[in-house]
């Protein structure tokens, strides 16, 4: 039997919740990624990806880091964990603010 072509999505989400079994629904998951979309793949492109339609993208030798100081800054709004992906986006790091308030 053939896996739906969505599957890698689902799958991806299945990841997050696995990783964080003991944060709560209110933590927020900021993914700073590189990009898969061939204009920003050209120019080195970094996504920090928050949620659909939040997720700016970062570009030249410092899209890494300036989408890491983007997402660390947004984290500080509430309870989120960064988690950093390489290429075939797989965490490979994690950052986490769990002395943050919960958002109200």
């Amino acid at each position: 039997m053939s896996r739906p072509k969505c599957a890698g999505k689902y799958n991806l989400l299945r990841t997050q919740l696995e990783a964080t079994p003991n944060r709560g629904l209110n933590t927020r998951i900021i993914q700073v990624r590189p990009s898969r979309n061939p204009r920003w793949q050209k120019q080195g492109g970094w996504v920090a990806f928050e949620a659909e339609g939040v997720s700016p993208v970062f570009c030249g030798e410092h899209g890494r880091a300036d989408a890491l100081s983007y997402a660390k800054q947004r984290a500080g709004y509430g309870r989120t964990e960064i988690q950093v992906l390489d290429e075939a986006w797989n965490v490979i790091e994690t950052f986490g603010n769990e002395d943050a308030r919960p958002l109200v």
